[in-house]
């Protein structure tokens, strides 16, 4: 999701799972993962300090249906320019080629690499992938 915040008020607000939204005034635009709950809850903090937020979503209400978030998180037949998961945008693995596009860590890095980062916050978001062909073999 994408937060668009604007006034004049210098404020920053810690993100559970991803960078802190840091606002020096005029505008600022974030894009993380928050939940529908958490994403309401920065928004009234940030209102109640007098500031201006728009709101943008990437993943639908499920009453809208799902069209738009299958079109923005199948790879598509290049793999260039989408992720295959809502997860990989906040994972640790995630790694953008330099060319364009984007890989995952655990299937492209050399295994040593792959060993020596699977530690900490890594190890957990490589267990919780929704995509098992991603972890490596035990």
């Amino acid at each position: 999701m994408t937060l668009v915040v604007r006034g004049a008020v210098t404020v920053q607000v810690d993100i559970p799972r991803g960078p802190p939204i840091r606002h020096a005034g005029r505008m600022t635009v974030w894009t993380g993962m928050l939940t529908p709950a958490e994403c309401t809850e920065v928004e009234a903090v940030l209102v109640d300090l007098g500031l201006s937020v728009s709101v943008y979503r990437v993943d639908p209400d499920p009453r809208d249906g799902v069209a738009e978030r299958e079109s923005l998180h199948v790879p598509t037949p290049d793999g260039v320019g989408r992720l295959p998961t809502v997860a990989c945008p906040t994972c640790a693995w995630l790694d953008v080629l330099p060319g364009g596009g984007f890989a995952c860590g655990v299937e492209v890095w050399h295994p040593a690499a792959v060993e020596a980062f699977d530690a900490g916050r890594a190890a957990e978001d490589r267990r919780a992938c929704p995509l098992v062909r991603r972890r490596p073999p035990p």
